[in-house]
């Protein structure tokens, strides 16, 4: 397994049951932790200072950062993928990793490139790579600042979530009814909106 970063909660060592067969890995526990998922959910974000939402994501960008430097794609990055403890957020499911002759085929439909996928439904029919990487922490980060997935709310005439996708029917489009609960995107500087109008 290539080296990484130390917020990379990668496998130690093979797992095995007494007969000796290799059943998992070990991992080093991360302490105190909750998924990214809860920093989505309104009732939890108020107990959370705002102010700690830009260094939690400023700490992952540059994890990921170095996890491409590596040769190493996430793959199936999603926010139950990311533990965040002490502000810090840690990259779990390493096992599952893209690196080498090692392709991952595993994903998240809520946070998978679009790119990546067949015309018809959110399956990958290429490899991942570090732009779907992105374009997942864009998401993320999308969910964690406003609390709605940016294919979140309501479009008139119920179309599905994979639909909405493809067709790139975002909840920055005025014909989707945007969540009550959530913050809304105008909040945001022209800059960060701009570039999630681009991802």
């Amino acid at each position: 397994f290539p080296s990484m970063p130390p917020r990379v909660v990668a496998p130690l060592e093979t797992a095995k049951d007494r007969a000796g067969r290799v059943v998992g890995y070990a991992m080093k526990i991360v302490p105190n932790a909750e998924s990214l998922l809860r920093w989505s959910e309104p009732g939890f974000r108020r107990a959370v200072p705002p102010a700690l939402t830009a260094p939690l994501f400023l700490d992952l960008h540059a994890t990921v950062s170095r996890v491409h430097e590596a040769g190493v794609v996430i793959g199936d990055f999603n926010d139950l993928n990311v533990l965040v403890s002490g502000g810090l957020g840690h990259l779990i499911d390493a096992d599952s990793f893209q690196f080498g002759a090692h392709r991952c085929p595993a994903y998240t439909e809520r946070f998978v490139d679009p790119t990546s996928c067949g015309p018809k439904d959110l399956r990958p029919v290429r490899p991942h790579t570090s732009a779907s990487d992105w374009y997942a922490f864009d998401a993320l980060l999308f969910q964690a600042l406003l609390l709605v997935h940016p294919y979140g709310g309501v479009l008139a005439g119920g179309a599905p979530h994979s639909e909405r996708v493809l067709n790139r029917v975002t909840v920055l489009d005025p014909r989707v009814r945007y969540p009550r609960p959530a913050i809304h995107w105008r909040v945001l500087p022209d800059e960060v909106l701009q570039r999630f109008y681009q991802t």
